[in-house]
Protein backbone atom coordinates (compact mmCIF):
# COMPACT_ATOMS: atom_id res chain seq x y z
CA UNK A 1 0.00 0.00 0.00
CA UNK A 2 1.49 3.39 -1.40
CA UNK A 3 2.06 5.93 1.65
CA UNK A 4 0.07 9.38 0.85
CA UNK A 5 -2.92 7.98 -0.35
CA UNK A 6 -5.86 9.23 1.98
CA UNK A 7 -7.40 6.09 3.75
CA UNK A 8 -10.92 6.00 6.07
CA UNK A 9 -8.41 7.58 9.12
CA UNK A 10 -7.24 10.09 7.32
CA UNK A 11 -10.38 11.16 6.19
CA UNK A 12 -11.79 11.18 9.54
CA UNK A 13 -8.83 13.08 11.13
CA UNK A 14 -9.69 15.40 8.29
CA UNK A 15 -13.08 15.85 9.19
CA UNK A 16 -12.09 16.51 12.90
CA UNK A 17 -9.91 19.15 12.04
CA UNK A 18 -12.35 20.82 9.91
CA UNK A 19 -15.08 20.81 12.70
CA UNK A 20 -12.47 22.38 14.81
CA UNK A 21 -11.16 24.90 12.26
CA UNK A 22 -15.03 25.97 11.83
CA UNK A 23 -15.76 26.30 15.25
CA UNK A 24 -12.11 28.29 16.20
CA UNK A 25 -13.73 30.48 13.05
CA UNK A 26 -16.95 31.13 14.95
CA UNK A 27 -15.59 31.91 18.35
CA UNK A 28 -13.30 34.48 16.91
CA UNK A 29 -15.68 36.05 14.89
CA UNK A 30 -17.63 39.37 16.81
CA UNK A 31 -21.59 40.07 16.23
CA UNK A 32 -21.24 44.14 16.84
CA UNK A 33 -19.48 46.52 14.63
CA UNK A 34 -16.53 48.19 16.56
CA UNK A 35 -16.16 51.39 14.54
CA UNK A 36 -13.38 53.65 15.54
CA UNK A 37 -14.27 57.02 16.62
CA UNK A 38 -14.35 60.05 14.35
CA UNK A 39 -10.98 61.83 14.58
CA UNK A 40 -11.52 65.97 15.13
CA UNK A 41 -9.17 68.28 14.87
CA UNK A 42 -9.61 72.16 15.62
CA UNK A 43 -7.47 74.31 14.08
CA UNK A 44 -7.45 78.04 14.81
CA UNK A 45 -6.13 80.77 12.12
CA UNK A 46 -6.16 84.64 12.84
CA UNK A 47 -7.37 86.71 9.97
CA UNK A 48 -5.99 90.30 10.06
CA UNK A 49 -8.40 93.21 8.54
CA UNK A 50 -6.62 96.49 7.96
CA UNK A 51 -9.03 99.21 6.52
CA UNK A 52 -9.96 102.57 6.30
CA UNK A 53 -13.82 103.85 6.19
CA UNK A 54 -15.20 107.15 5.29
CA UNK A 55 -18.27 108.55 6.98
CA UNK A 56 -20.76 110.58 5.49
CA UNK A 57 -21.35 114.09 7.93
CA UNK A 58 -24.44 114.92 8.16
CA UNK A 59 -25.52 118.18 10.75
CA UNK A 60 -28.06 117.80 12.96
CA UNK A 61 -28.81 120.64 15.33
CA UNK A 62 -27.13 123.15 16.51
CA UNK A 63 -27.77 125.77 19.77
CA UNK A 64 -26.09 128.99 20.27
CA UNK A 65 -24.15 130.14 23.00
CA UNK A 66 -24.53 133.84 24.22
CA UNK A 67 -22.73 133.78 27.39
CA UNK A 68 -19.07 134.55 25.24
CA UNK A 69 -20.81 138.38 24.69
CA UNK A 70 -20.65 138.58 28.71
CA UNK A 71 -17.49 137.08 29.24
CA UNK A 72 -14.54 140.19 29.92
CA UNK A 73 -12.36 138.07 27.63
CA UNK A 74 -14.09 138.97 24.74
CA UNK A 75 -14.96 142.66 25.41
CA UNK A 76 -14.31 144.82 22.35
CA UNK A 77 -11.59 147.18 22.88
CA UNK A 78 -12.22 151.13 22.53
CA UNK A 79 -9.14 151.71 20.35
CA UNK A 80 -8.98 149.89 16.62
CA UNK A 81 -5.91 148.31 16.75
CA UNK A 82 -6.85 146.53 19.85
CA UNK A 83 -10.17 145.53 18.11
CA UNK A 84 -8.33 144.48 14.77
CA UNK A 85 -6.43 142.24 16.88
CA UNK A 86 -9.34 140.28 18.85
CA UNK A 87 -10.87 140.29 15.62
CA UNK A 88 -7.79 138.65 13.88
CA UNK A 89 -7.77 136.24 16.76
CA UNK A 90 -11.26 135.07 16.42
CA UNK A 91 -10.79 134.28 13.10
CA UNK A 92 -7.51 132.29 13.23
CA UNK A 93 -9.67 130.20 15.98
CA UNK A 94 -12.96 130.05 13.95
CA UNK A 95 -11.11 128.94 10.58
CA UNK A 96 -8.78 127.08 11.90
CA UNK A 97 -8.58 123.35 10.97
CA UNK A 98 -8.99 121.18 13.87
CA UNK A 99 -8.41 116.87 14.17
CA UNK A 100 -9.79 114.91 16.31
CA UNK A 101 -8.32 111.31 16.82
CA UNK A 102 -10.35 108.93 19.14
CA UNK A 103 -9.36 105.09 19.58
CA UNK A 104 -11.35 102.23 20.43
CA UNK A 105 -10.02 98.96 22.22
CA UNK A 106 -11.58 96.26 21.08
CA UNK A 107 -10.49 93.54 22.94
CA UNK A 108 -8.42 90.66 22.26
CA UNK A 109 -9.26 91.94 18.45
CA UNK A 110 -6.97 94.99 17.89
CA UNK A 111 -8.34 98.45 18.32
CA UNK A 112 -10.65 101.15 16.06
CA UNK A 113 -9.83 104.77 15.63
CA UNK A 114 -12.15 107.34 14.45
CA UNK A 115 -10.58 110.85 12.72
CA UNK A 116 -12.91 113.42 12.68
CA UNK A 117 -11.72 117.06 11.33
CA UNK A 118 -13.29 120.02 12.30
CA UNK A 119 -13.59 124.12 10.70
CA UNK A 120 -15.42 126.52 11.35
CA UNK A 121 -16.83 125.04 13.86
CA UNK A 122 -18.67 122.47 11.80
CA UNK A 123 -17.73 118.92 11.64
CA UNK A 124 -16.43 118.69 7.85
CA UNK A 125 -15.12 114.74 8.10
CA UNK A 126 -15.13 111.64 9.48
CA UNK A 127 -13.57 108.47 9.12
CA UNK A 128 -12.90 105.11 11.05
CA UNK A 129 -9.98 102.89 10.48
CA UNK A 130 -9.27 99.74 11.92
CA UNK A 131 -6.52 96.68 12.90
CA UNK A 132 -8.34 93.30 13.44
CA UNK A 133 -7.09 90.59 14.48
CA UNK A 134 -9.82 87.93 14.04
CA UNK A 135 -9.56 84.05 14.83
CA UNK A 136 -11.45 81.98 12.45
CA UNK A 137 -12.13 78.61 13.89
CA UNK A 138 -12.21 75.52 11.71
CA UNK A 139 -12.87 71.93 12.69
CA UNK A 140 -12.50 68.49 11.02
CA UNK A 141 -14.18 66.23 11.43
CA UNK A 142 -12.69 62.73 9.73
CA UNK A 143 -14.54 59.37 10.15
CA UNK A 144 -12.65 56.41 9.92
CA UNK A 145 -14.06 53.51 8.20
CA UNK A 146 -15.54 50.28 9.81
CA UNK A 147 -13.43 47.31 10.18
CA UNK A 148 -14.62 44.92 8.23
CA UNK A 149 -13.97 41.25 7.91
CA UNK A 150 -11.84 39.37 5.77
CA UNK A 151 -11.05 36.45 3.82
CA UNK A 152 -7.32 35.66 2.26
CA UNK A 153 -7.02 32.17 0.46
CA UNK A 154 -3.03 31.16 -0.68
CA UNK A 155 -0.79 28.21 -1.14
CA UNK A 156 2.95 27.58 0.39
CA UNK A 157 5.95 25.10 0.53
CA UNK A 158 8.61 23.71 2.90
CA UNK A 159 11.66 21.81 2.37
CA UNK A 160 14.71 21.12 4.00
CA UNK A 161 18.59 20.97 3.32
CA UNK A 162 18.09 17.79 1.76
CA UNK A 163 15.38 18.41 -0.24
CA UNK A 164 14.12 21.79 -1.52
CA UNK A 165 10.45 20.73 -1.39
CA UNK A 166 9.53 18.24 1.01
CA UNK A 167 5.81 18.95 0.41
CA UNK A 168 3.45 22.10 -0.76
CA UNK A 169 -0.08 22.93 1.48
CA UNK A 170 -2.87 25.49 0.60
CA UNK A 171 -4.70 27.18 3.26
CA UNK A 172 -6.71 30.37 4.07
CA UNK A 173 -6.57 33.31 6.55
CA UNK A 174 -9.85 34.79 8.20
CA UNK A 175 -9.26 38.63 10.05
CA UNK A 176 -12.38 39.74 11.79
CA UNK A 177 -13.11 43.16 12.75
CA UNK A 178 -10.98 43.51 15.68
CA UNK A 179 -7.68 42.49 13.65
CA UNK A 180 -7.13 38.91 14.72
CA UNK A 181 -6.25 36.33 12.63
CA UNK A 182 -7.38 32.76 12.21
CA UNK A 183 -5.42 29.81 9.49
CA UNK A 184 -6.00 26.73 8.46
CA UNK A 185 -4.32 24.73 5.98
CA UNK A 186 -3.99 21.27 4.12
CA UNK A 187 -1.11 19.78 1.82
CA UNK A 188 1.20 16.57 1.27
CA UNK A 189 4.72 16.56 2.25
CA UNK A 190 6.73 14.04 4.19
CA UNK A 191 4.53 11.45 2.94
CA UNK A 192 1.79 12.21 4.33
CA UNK A 193 -1.20 14.37 4.79
CA UNK A 194 -0.28 18.02 6.23
CA UNK A 195 -2.96 19.41 8.71
CA UNK A 196 -2.16 23.01 10.17
CA UNK A 197 -4.25 25.99 12.42
CA UNK A 198 -2.61 29.11 13.83
CA UNK A 199 -4.48 31.90 15.22
CA UNK A 200 -2.74 35.51 15.56
CA UNK A 201 -3.55 38.86 18.05
CA UNK A 202 -2.41 42.32 16.83
CA UNK A 203 -0.05 43.85 19.56
CA UNK A 204 -0.12 47.62 19.96
CA UNK A 205 2.75 49.39 20.76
Amino acid sequence: MRKGLLNRNDIGYLLVIVILGITVFLQKCDGGDNVPPPKIDTVINYIEVHDTVKGKTKFIQGKKDTLWADSLVYVPDTSYPKLLEQYKSLGDKHFSTNIFKSEFELGEYGKAVVTDTVKGNQLISSGLSYNLSIPEKTITIEKQAPPKRQLYIGFGGFGSKENYVDGVYVGGVYKDKQDRLTGASIGYGNGGLQLGLSSYWKIKF
